[in-house]
Parts: C-alpha cells; sequence; structure tokens
C-alpha cells in the first residue's frame, strides 16, 4: 500500500508582535493517548531518577494534528548531565519497541542557560513543545520571531549529505531521517521571504514550492519516500540534493 501525501500540521502561529505561539497544550492531546504518556513519564522517571529535569512532547500531537496511523509521539527529557546535545535512547528491549502509536525517546543536558548552550533545541522547546513532567523551562526562554534564528537543520546538511551518499543500502528509519532533514533544510531556505514557519513536512514541502516552483515535483517526490521509504531511489534525489548544497551556501554563506 502506498501512503499518499497529505496536508497535516500548520504553519506556527504569530502574534500582534511578530513572535511565534507556542500553541501546544494537554487538551490537544487525545484522551486515548494519555495512558502511553503516562507510561513514558514513567519510563524516564525510572530511567534517570534525581537526574531528570523535566520531559516535553513535540510535533503535531501536541499541536492538535494527531492523526492515527501517521502521527508519532515524539518526547524528550532534559536531564542532569553534561555534554549531551541530543541522544535517541534505544527503544529494543522495551515496552515501547512495538508501539503503535510509534515512540520516540531522547535526552539532553539541562542548562541554565539553554538558548546559548543548545540553542536548536532551546528554539523547538520554546515554540513547539509541551512540558509533560517537571520544572517547565519555558517561561526562561526567549522569544522567536520568523528570521534565521529558527534555522539549524542546514548546519548539518554537508555532513549528513555525504555520510548518506556514501552508503550502499540504507534502512528505512534512516531513508525517513535524511528526507525529513531535506524537507526542514527547504523550509530553512525560504522561511524568511515566506515569513511563516512550520515543522510540519506538508508545509516545509508547500513553503520550498512556493519560492522554487522548478523544484516542486522533485520535493514532492522527497514527502512521498518519507511516507514511503520502500519506494525510495537514490538516483532521482540527486539533483534536488546538489541544489540544495548550492543554495544553503548562498543563503546562509556557508563553505564548502
Amino acid at each position: 500500500m502506498i501512503r499518499k501525501n497529505q496536508a497535516i500540521g500548520a504553519y506556527l502561529p504569530i502574534d500582534e508582535n511578530g513572535y511565534i505561539i507556542n500553541s501546544c497544550s494537554w487538551e490537544n492531546i487525545p484522551l486515548s493517548l494519555h495512558v502511553l504518556l503516562e507510561k513514558v513519564i514513567l519510563f524516564y522517571r525510572d530511567q534517570f531518577k534525581e537526574k531528570l529535569h523535566s520531559i516535553y512532547m513535540r510535533g503535531s500531537v501536541p499541536r492538535g494534528f494527531y492523526q492515527e496511523d501517521y502521527s508519532d509521539i515524539d518526547t524528550f527529557a532534559l536531564v542532569l548531565e553534561e555534554n549531551i546535545r541530543w541522544q535517541a535512547l534505544p527503544l529494543k528491549n522495551t515496552q515501547f519497541e512495538q508501539s503503535k502509536p510509534p515512540i520516540e525517546l531522547a535526552i539532553s543536558s539541562y542548562s541554565t542557560n539553554l538558548a546559548q548552550d543548545y540553542p536548536a533545541l532551546a528554539m523547538q522547546l520554546k515554540t513547539q513543545a509541551l512540558c509533560i513532567w517537571g520544572n517547565n523551562l519555558q517561561t526562561s526562554l526567549p522569544k522567536y520571531s520568523i528570521n534565521s534564528s529558527l534555522c539549524f537543520h542546514y548546519r548539518w546538511w554537508k555532513q549528513d549529505y555525504n555520510d548518506f551518499q556514501k552508503k550502499e543500502q540504507h534502512s528505512f528509519t534512516e531513508i525517513q531521517a535524511f528526507m525529513k532533514l531535506i524537507l526542514r533544510v527547504g523550509m530553512e531556505l525560504v522561511l524568511v521571504q515566506e515569513q511563516r514557519y512550520s515543522p510540519d513536512l506538508y508545509y516545509c514541502y508547500q513553503s520550498f514550492s512556493q519560492q522554487y516552483p522548478n523544484y516542486q515535483k522533485s520535493m514532492e517526490q522527497i514527502l512521498l519516500y518519507y511516507l514511503n521509504p520502500h519506494l525510495f531511489e537514490m538516483i532521482k534525489i540527486l539533483p534536488l540534493c546538489e541544489f540544495l548544497t548550492i543554495a544553503i551556501k548562498n543563503t546562509f554563506n556557508q563553505a564548502r
């Protein structure tokens, strides 16, 4: 079965002063997921005990766009350990290994100056995450408007693209991760011109296509590969990837 592209999600709302509004809330999360989230909270508390600072949920679900058979439960925790910028936790041999909907677990170091020490995480926490346990850091973080302060994925593009090219075989998870990177880099390239921003993949595709209509079909293919990694063909993404490499250099003044 082939999953079709769907307009799931939205652009993040903006207030009258041009700052992004965090629309996440418990009320947006279906009651059917609350028991699962309680298990997630207990898992983090059991694993990290007194080192656990706070737990957050991000993505489409706390923003009110849960779709069965499409959405996942994307969570992360801040822990009182140093030098953990972002670390995904393995699900193998845990109660979440075969979870429906899929669960994502990750940790990062707590910092009293998160915006300086971990700017990408601080931006996501402030604009598109919900604190589900612990001491909520969101009120201590700066406000964000639609500018380059939202752009981080492009920084990893060169290395991730090279690594992806070098591999002869890719797992479905690796394909989906790289397709997600392409879509979000596409958003970062155009968000200033668009003056709107979304982490949701369909809207990343939509904004990029508005600004680069010659690559609309190529980016649409990327979205399709994300949804259907079994269809992936490396040769079909190369022209778009080469274009993105040049566009990143021109937009962000990055050296090759």
